[in-house]
């Protein structure tokens, strides 16, 4: 969901539902291609299976807490009431109404093609190996510009980087998941209707589309690549150039090139909608500064910050603001995920907790909630307290406060916090990591 579609709330629970239905079919198509018998398998495909699809339900479990939490405060009728006001505002101020009237067509020119976006989106980035041979394809296109001009990403500065993701693919590629995340992707775009799908038969290369034609020209993609081999990848993303490219045999480099003129048409159109909005988006904002009962809370996206609040337990005050070392114990039952180590459960057991204890607790804090405001990125982000000293490290988020990412909800929202003095008991009594506590200036004493 973009930020405009945010701002324009009327509609905001429609068009969550619509991304949320997009993200369940995107999390059973990676499920699927991890069957049982390929995780139970074993060896470096099934482990590399099992971390990919458990990231897919993360991702699952976030989004259904997003939409639990707007139909639980019915935030779409609030954000309707927002978007009346602003537009009956509106009607006594000629330009901004202009502006808004224009914001309208472009919400509704991204969301006529969203869905066909999407799939093609993640048809062409469910292949490592496609996607190198989109940025061969890429790099090759953007040197024949100056440095400056290039896209960002694909200037001179930014080759280190791109060189040492080749490296990692090494790494994390594996055949058989690729293979399968591509079938899959491919099947679904399939099963759009062919106006949606237009690009899909220039990635295939062939008008005839059926499942058995897909299925037949991922295997020759499969046999016949050379980009599975480091050296060739590492070749090509350094020095390829345009008579490369059409001299390739390589059946991704072939799609990929055929693919891209589409990619950079789809890039054009998403960037002149951008820059249109950023023209008109605006009179949006002023028209709620001049309505909104409450203040209006700043845009900090892509910025430094720094975010206040109060230590609290959940909003159903069921459980405390703080964990405690004793409830590691009560939960443990030595099967994952609380299979805590031996040692750990050993100190715990003989309250070997130094001081690190908190005497109001009469236990070693774990973890501890707040109602501060963190969303997907700010894991690890410190944790002060109201006199500066570091308290913790924020690493996750309560499922029922998820919504906050669309619209902010004080009551709902909680951050749960690592306690910095269960990491220095961790430190001390069970890794034994002394030069690293007497370098944060802590001495080890157990």
């Amino acid at each position: 969901m973009d930020d405009f579609t945010k701002i324009r709330l009327a509609k905001l629970l429609d068009t969550f539902k619509s991304a949320h239905g997009r993200d369940i079919s995107m999390a059973e198509l990676v499920a699927a291609g991890f069957s049982e018998e390929l995780i139970k398998g074993g060896g470096e495909t099934a482990i590399k299976a099992g971390v990919m699809k458990q990231g897919i339900q993360n991702g699952l479990e976030k989004y259904e807490g997003q939409l639990k939490g707007l139909k639980d405060t019915n935030a779409a009728a609030k954000k309707a009431e927002d978007d009346a006001r602003v537009r009956e505002w509106a009607k006594t101020h000629e330009k901004e109404n202009a502006d808004i009237t224009k914001l309208d067509a472009l919400i509704a020119e991204t969301q006529k093609t969203e869905k066909g976006d999407l799939d093609r989106n993640l048809t062409v980035g469910s292949s490592a190996l496609l996607r190198t041979a989109l940025t061969v394809v890429r790099l090759v296109d953007e040197r024949q510009k100056p440095d400056m001009e290039r896209k960002p990403g694909f200037q001179d500065r930014d080759m280190p980087r791109t060189m040492a993701a080749q490296k990692q693919m090494s790494r994390s590629y594996d055949k058989t998941l690729d293979r399968a995340m591509l079938k899959l992707s491919l099947t679904r775009a399939l099963a759009l209707p062919e106006a949606e799908r237009p690009w899909l038969a220039t990635l295939v290369g062939s008008k005839k589309l059926d499942q058995k034609a897909l299925d037949a020209w991922v295997e020759k993609l499969y046999k016949n690549t050379k980009l599975e081999d480091e050296a060739t990848r590492v070749a090509l993303v350094s020095t390829a150039k345009p008579a490369d490219l059409r001299a390739s045999k390589d059946p991704f480099v072939q799609a990929a090139a055929a693919y891209f003129p589409i990619l950079k048409a789809a890039e054009e159109r998403e960037d002149r909608i951008a820059g249109d909005m950023l023209l008109v988006a605006p009179a949006y904002v002023e028209g709620l500064r001049a309505t909104a009962p409450r203040s209006l809370s700043p845009d900090a996206n892509s910025t430094l910050r720094i975010t206040y609040g109060t230590i609290l337990p959940p909003p159903d005050k069921k459980s405390a603001a703080f964990t405690k070392a004793s409830e590691i114990l009560a939960k443990d039952t030595g099967v994952e995920p609380f299979d805590a180590p031996k040692l750990e459960l050993e100190k715990i057991k003989a309250k070997q907790f130094g001081p690190y204890i908190d005497a109001a607790l009469g236990d070693l804090p774990v973890d501890f909630m707040s109602d501060l405001d963190i969303t997907g990125g700010n894991s690890g982000s410190p944790t002060l307290n109201s006199k500066g000293e570091f308290v913790g490290l924020a690493f996750d988020g309560t499922i029922e406060g998820v919504s906050s990412d669309v619209v902010f909800n004080v009551e709902r929202t909680r951050t749960i916090h690592v306690d910095a003095r269960y990491m220095a008991w961790i430190m001390d009594a069970i890794d034994q990591a002394d030069n690293i506590l007497t370098e944060i200036g802590i001495t080890p004493s157990l």
